[in-house]
């Protein structure tokens, strides 16, 4: 039996209102699993940020020390959050140290962390170019002559840097980015200035004590105690400057000119607090100042991961 030219069509117009009514479903349920995704995830999100902002709190309360058991908790097996607090001090001012034209401890940080003397010294007096009021070229260095050549005549701003993503622009600075990726975990802005010989690392205070690296280290794995680790019970933190000069084995005389340069303790910290839910993490990270009076926020920022 034949089908007539007007059953055919009618069937056609079904088989396409199938397909159509079809691909409507499945762009509708993409859409619904799509913004069901979101939605889970913004209340991951939404949690996360809650527990990271306990742990902070937590962190703020200048009653609450490095070890406190408070700075870490497991809400559920899912569910934690977990602060730290170290010192500001304890990273390279570099606002301070240009600002002293310090020559010697940049050039020896910078070898320190694999740039080449040569390097090292064009690195230092193209910051110290940066920050300077003057438009006189270092040796080694750049102004807005050097900077018009590569393109970029608005630099250099000549004043203190105020913030990091300025240090990115200096000329040379991916020399160091490729030498050293981390740079910027262990440079500040935000420090009262001299190195915080209590938590810096053994390659700042070589640099700034003008001493062999190994010495710094030994000054360091003394530090930390049996654990060797920093921020906990066992620490052997100095009492005074005194007594970090003499554990550093630096003379009365060596030490006058970095005196300083160098302290015990900053009353600018930095707070890391992580909340967890699940595999999802909310980071914040607050430079606090932390004194008789309120607390005086310098620096916050926000980082997401799964």
């Amino acid at each position: 039996m034949k089908m007539s030219t007007k059953q055919g069509s009618a069937l056609l117009l079904i088989l396409w209102a199938v397909v159509i009514v079809s691909a409507i479903l499945v762009a509708v349920t993409r859409f619904v699993s799509q913004d069901l995704d979101e939605t889970i995830l913004l209340s991951k999100d939404t949690e996360a940020r809650h527990l990271a902002e306990t742990g902070l709190a937590y962190a703020q309360n200048p009653k609450v020390k490095k070890t406190s058991p408070l700075l870490k908790k497991e809400i559920s097996p899912n569910e934690r959050y977990e602060a730290s607090i170290h010192s500001e001090g304890a990273r390279l001012n570099l606002n301070f140290f240009a600002q002293k034209q310090d020559v010697e401890t940049f050039r020896r940080v910078f070898q320190f962390w694999g740039l080449t003397p040569e390097n090292a010294e064009a690195l230092t007096d193209c910051i110290l170019d940066w920050v300077d009021a003057d438009d006189l070229t270092r040796l080694h260095g750049a102004e807005r002559t050097e900077y018009e050549a590569l393109g970029f005549p608005m630099f250099p701003f000549n004043r203190p840097f105020q913030s990091i993503a300025e240090v990115r622009l200096v000329a040379g600075i991916d020399m160091l980015h490729a030498a050293k990726p981390d740079w910027e975990d262990f440079v500040t802005l935000d420090s009262s200035g001299p190195l915080n010989l209590s938590e810096a690392p053994p390659e700042l205070i070589a640099a700034v004590c003008r001493m062999d690296l190994s010495q710094a280290e030994a000054f360091v794995d003394q530090r930390r105690g049996q654990d060797g680790k920093d921020g906990t019970d066992d620490d052997i933190l100095p009492k005074s400057l005194d007594e970090a000069r003499q554990s550093l084995g630096l003379s009365t005389e060596q030490f006058r000119e970095i005196g300083p340069l160098v302290s015990i303790d900053d009353p600018v910290i930095r707070i890391e607090s992580t909340g967890i839910v699940g595999k999802r993490k909310l980071t914040i990270t607050e430079v606090v100042r932390r004194g008789t009076g309120t607390l005086q926020i310098l620096n916050r920022y926000e980082k997401i991961s799964e």
